[in-house]
């Protein structure tokens, strides 16, 4: 799998908080379907992690949501 896609348009950054689906699709452009698959495929070639991440909701309070954080390759 070439994950070049995955990663084009994506401000890549190892480590830190990780990237949500939702931050991931908006930088790509890809669909969510494709993020999701993508995001499965790259966590069993272990380039990535999944981790969790505060981000603030439509209703303003704040959840934990599934973030995944980028190894580098």
């Amino acid at each position: 799998m070439d994950f070049d896609a995955l990663f084009a348009g994506l401000a890549f950054q190892v480590g830190g908080d990780g990237y949500t689906t939702a931050e991931i699709m908006e930088q790509t452009g890809m669909s969510p379907e494709l993020t999701r698959r993508r995001i499965k495929q790259a966590l069993a070639a272990g380039l990535c992690r999944v981790g969790r991440k505060l981000v603030q909701r439509i209703d303003g309070r704040v959840a934990p949501v599934p973030a995944y954080v980028f190894e580098g390759r």
